[in-house]
């Protein structure tokens, strides 16, 4: 059915927000998950709080590393679902307001070549210090993933999106279909627009909204 895959990161692809994970280790979590949660729920524009909060954690490539050693941070059977979408000759994108280097290495661990992870980026000293973040790139303001995405679709009717935040729902007007994904947090926004809205934690409940019937019976 779609054969152009678009999925979110954060609470999308893994049960994290990742940057907040970061900010636990500065000791600001919940300042930084109280700036997190009013622009995934749109009730402040990104560019208003995303460059403010990173600059707040100042990630190093040190503590971005620690993250990484994270074990089980995965969507129960996404791994499994992103193998069946490339078994099928699905371009698989990861569309994410994010940080490439953050999130390359769940990348890789997916199959997920890297010219199709759009996301944003961090700038670091020689010594992995934070030096700070693209704040031009489109992703880091509202309707950036729109226009992200508008760049790498080529037919809006084999286009599909999923993700679990209003800044993904923006997608929504480029693509045939919006999957909100609430199998991590449900935002109640998301699921009075989205076009399907999974609360199923197990990503195997997205498939039958991403293949066709025929597609369905060779699983």
């Amino acid at each position: 059915m779609y054969k152009q895959i678009f999925f979110d990161f954060d609470s999308t692809l893994v049960k994290l927000e990742t940057l907040d994970v970061l900010a636990d280790m500065k000791g600001i979590g919940e300042e930084v998950r109280g700036l997190t949660e009013a622009s995934m729920n749109g009730l402040v524009p990104i560019e208003d709080v995303f460059e403010k909060k990173v600059g707040m954690i100042a990630p190093s490539l040190q503590m971005i590393s620690t993250l990484h050693e994270l074990p089980q941070v995965f969507v129960e059977g996404i791994e499994e679902v992103i193998g069946i979408l490339h078994h099928l000759g699905k371009e698989v994108f990861i569309l994410t307001s994010n940080f490439d280097v953050v999130v390359a290495p769940y990348a890789r661990r997916l199959g997920i070549p890297a010219h199709r992870v759009v996301a944003n980026e961090l700038f670091h000293t020689d010594e992995g210090e934070y030096l700070g973040m693209n704040s031009r790139n489109a992703l880091a303001h509202t309707g950036g993933k729109r226009i992200m995405i508008d760049q790498h679709i080529r037919s809006k009717n084999e286009a599909v999106m999923i993700g679990d935040s209003v800044t993904d729902l923006a997608c929504q007007p480029s693509v045939h279909r919006f999957v909100g994904f609430g199998g991590v947090v449900v935002r109640e926004t998301v699921r009075a627009r989205a076009d399907v809205f999974i609360e199923d934690s197990h990503a195997r409940a997205l498939l039958p909204h991403l293949l066709s019937q025929e597609e369905m019976k060779c699983l």
